[in-house]
């Protein structure tokens, strides 16, 4: 478990898919269920389950966590769609049931949380993401957390009936590490984890 003041991460666990499942099919579109080719898609909990358990199966350090307020309500979750050993760059999502939450301290705190635990703990050297550009709380706290739009692929993907664009984002493992620890932890909000 990742803990902060605001927010833990923990594993993902069986019980969480309906919430998922759940939040997957909104009529909001979002790139948390983007896959490598682009699609934007929603998943059934056996879906769902069937990723879990090829993941445990594939890479144990690097399950999808659960984003839990203190007192245990669910908030988000976090994956990983990929990591390049040999490049050590990892494209990872964070995910927020309620897209505002991305503007609220425990927001930042989770995605500052679960950025650290990659580049300092697993040794990463440059974090990046594929946004839909319509999820404009999602970018801006990356932006807010030192993350560089790198550019915009224009109508990249086709979903829900419209053409859908996608920010790429990243942040350098020297950019990361220039942030003090305490800065890193809570952002730049000023709240959040201390070390």
């Amino acid at each position: 478990m990742i803990e902060g003041n605001l927010v833990n991460l923990r594993a993902v666990e069986y019980a969480d898919m309906d919430l998922i499942c759940e939040w997957s099919m909104s009529d909001a579109r979002r790139s948390f269920f983007m896959d490598r080719k682009g699609d934007v898609r929603q998943v059934t909990r056996d879906e769902l389950a069937a990723m879990m358990s090829a993941r445990r199966a594939q890479r144990a350090g690097y399950l999808p966590l659960a984003v839990e307020r203190k007192d245990g309500t669910v908030i988000g979750c976090t994956a990983l769609r990929g990591a390049g050993w040999e490049t050590h760059a990892a494209e990872m999502q964070v995910a927020m049931f309620d897209d505002t939450t991305f503007t609220e301290p425990a927001g930042e705190e989770a995605v500052a949380l679960y950025v650290d635990y990659l580049i300092v703990d697993k040794n990463i050297e440059k974090v990046f993401v594929r946004a839909l550009t319509s999820e404009t709380a999602y970018v801006e706290c990356l932006k807010r957390l030192g993350f560089v739009e790198e550019g915009v692929v224009r109508e990249f993907t086709y979903a829900g009936g419209e053409y859908l664009s996608v920010a790429a984002l990243s942040v350098l493992r020297d950019e990361w590490m220039a942030i003090t620890p305490v800065q890193r932890t809570r952002g730049v909000s000023g709240t959040g984890i201390s070390s």
